[in-house]
């Protein structure tokens, strides 16, 4: 509340025309001057504690240092920080939250960063804008951080994170106190280095692939995909899980036109090392839907001897092309390794859906359990039956030529 009292001033003092006390001359002025020694006083106090948006007259900038006072409901327009661009830099650099909030560096070399006056016992964020001009370039923090193992291509031991392309990059360090209380830093510019959600959630438009190691670390891995740096064939959803893989290459035997809007599921047991594993041969495949399962244990093997690593079995669903290779038949393919038998092309075609909806069977067929008789027998020629339905004894081979209507051969039991 000001001091100044203008009431304690006569406005109506003296009185023209008429003697006039003297006394009152010197109230009015004494009174003046102490109004006039309030207001110096208040416009000074206001002058070193007032916002402004000019420097006042005598002055050439304004700071506008609020020391940390609270502002309560502002509402902001148009707001923006401080930026203050460091340049190219190479090995340590700082980040001074009293100079600015948001700081700019381009790399020269490897970096490393410290924080520097935290906001007291406030929250603050310090937003460095790095730009990485060669992947050999690194950034180390301070292993202090939380959420270091969150950031993409860090090593939380050592505090260095690496980046897989050259560009611009964003990094958020949350602080309240760097010295003593909490301080973690966001990678706004990348993807988490992992997933705590138990559920994945992806855009359809876009073409997702998962691979997850388990078991021991998984120090290397390169996976192609008919040539391609990638687990998945063009278009394609791709899940692999395997267990330890270390330096090992999950390819496709060469295809002549390649694949295309493939769905693969692929699952390898055992320690892989230094291996290549090859599935069957079977040229090109359009549309294709794979199930592949490996098994076994090997040391620079490529899945072609017994006790390497082995496919064993396969169901492939797609539309044949001109190049396919032993006969492969069908819009479905059913594959097994056959016993004693080893090689890229251990695995061979069982059966066959056939584009006329007929079966192909490669192998031995068997009707029925496998007993001594099948599963259904009629027991008369009327018997319940729909056409094209099989059935046999040791006596007989039946077979429904229409609906409820049998027909039987009777079997050579004396000879060949």
């Amino acid at each position: 509340m000001s001091n100044i009292n203008a009431s304690n001033i006569d406005g109506t003092f003296p009185i023209a025309g008429q003697d006039n006390d003297s006394q009152g001359f010197r109230d009015n002025f004494t009174n003046i001057r102490n109004n006039l020694s309030y207001a110096a006083s208040e416009i000074t106090d206001l002058q070193g504690k007032a916002i402004l948006t000019q420097p006042l007259n005598g002055q050439s900038s304004v700071s506008n240092a609020m020391g940390y006072t609270v502002i309560k409901n502002p509402q902001l327009n148009g707001s923006s920080y401080t930026l203050y661009d460091q340049g190219p830099v190479s090995g340590a650099f700082t980040l001074d939250y009293s100079v600015a909030s948001v700081q700019r560096v381009q790399t020269s070399g490897a970096v490393s960063v410290t924080l520097l006056n935290s906001p007291s016992n406030n929250y603050g964020v310090m937003r460095l804008l790095i730009n990485v001009t060669n992947i050999a370039h690194t950034l180390t923090v301070p292993t202090s951080l939380d959420g270091l193992t969150e950031i993409a291509g860090a090593n939380a031991t050592t505090g260095v994170i690496t980046f897989d392309a050259p560009g611009n990059y964003v990094f958020d360090f949350n602080i309240v106190n760097i010295t003593a209380g909490y301080t973690s830093i966001v990678d706004r510019s990348r993807n988490f280095a992992s997933l705590r959600d138990p559920n994945l959630y992806f855009n359809d438009t876009v073409t997702p692939s998962l691979f997850v190691g388990f078991g021991s670390a998984v120090t290397a891995a390169i996976a192609a995909d008919a040539g391609r740096n990638t687990v998945i064939a063009d278009g394609a959803y791709s899940a692999i899980t395997i267990g330890n893989l270390q330096q090992a290459n999950l390819v496709y035997s060469t295809i002549d036109t390649g694949d295309f809007g493939g769905y693969n599921m692929t699952a390898a047991r055992g320690n892989l090392l230094l291996g290549n594993v090859y599935p069957v041969l079977t040229n090109s495949m359009v549309g294709y839907v794979n199930a592949v399962a490996f098994t076994g244990n090997g040391s620079g093997a490529n899945g072609t001897t017994v006790g390497a690593p082995a496919q064993v079995a396969r169901i492939d669903f797609h539309t044949t092309g001109s190049n396919v290779a032993y006969g492969l038949g069908g819009n479905i393919s059913f594959y097994t390794a056959k016993d004693g038998n080893s090689g890229n092309n251990a695995v061979l075609q069982a059966l066959g859906l056939e584009n006329d909806q007929s079966a192909r069977v490669f192998g031995n067929l068997f009707l029925g359990t496998g007993g001594s008789t099948s599963s259904y027998v009629p027991s008369t020629s009327s018997a319940t039956g729909a056409p094209g339905q099989v059935a046999w004894d040791s006596t007989y081979f039946y077979i429904c030529t229409s609906s409820n209507t049998w027909k039987r051969v009777q079997l050579n039991l004396t000879s060949w």
